[in-house]
């Protein structure tokens, strides 16, 4: 393979791996945003009690009724409520049969155990996704500037 050829390969490689890594950060920021204002609103939605289906460990899968419809979850908290300090606030579930499950109004496959978000985890979350978009941008603004043309 000629030099300038491989050269044009490596350099389109690295630029298209660090605007993947920007892309990836994008998406990581956007999916944090989403997840602390459903963590934020879950303050505020309606409970219903839930049954406890199967328990694997510290995983749980329960079953409740909303508006009818038998729906079946096994979320627990939201990512931003994984926060240092909260596990020990948090109930085990562990000899529970029924649960409290805070239900999304309009949609019913949304719900959580635990409701609320931490300022302190969602902080932590999106700076590690603006940094992976930064690093990212700057990479691949790097790695496609030409430094030097080889003959």
């Amino acid at each position: 393979m000629r030099f300038a050829t491989r050269y044009w390969l490596e350099r389109g490689v690295r630029t298209a791996f660090f605007a993947g890594l920007a892309l990836i950060g994008a998406a990581f920021v956007v999916l944090v945003v989403r997840d602390f204002a459903d963590a934020r609103a879950s303050i505020r939605w309606p409970r219903v009690d839930g049954v406890v289906v199967e328990r694997t460990g510290d995983r749980l899968r329960y079953a409740y009724v909303w508006r009818g419809r038998l729906v079946f979850s096994s979320r627990q908290r939201f990512l931003t409520g994984l926060a240092p300090g909260l596990d020990a606030r948090a109930p085990t579930f562990r000899g529970a049969r029924t649960v409290e499950v805070a239900v999304h109004p309009e949609r019913s496959d949304v719900a959580v155990l635990m409701p609320g978000g931490s300022k302190v985890a969602f902080s932590a979350f999106l700076i590690l996704g603006g940094a992976l978009v930064f690093v990212g941008a700057a990479g691949a603004g790097l790695s496609a500037a030409p430094a030097f043309r080889p003959h």
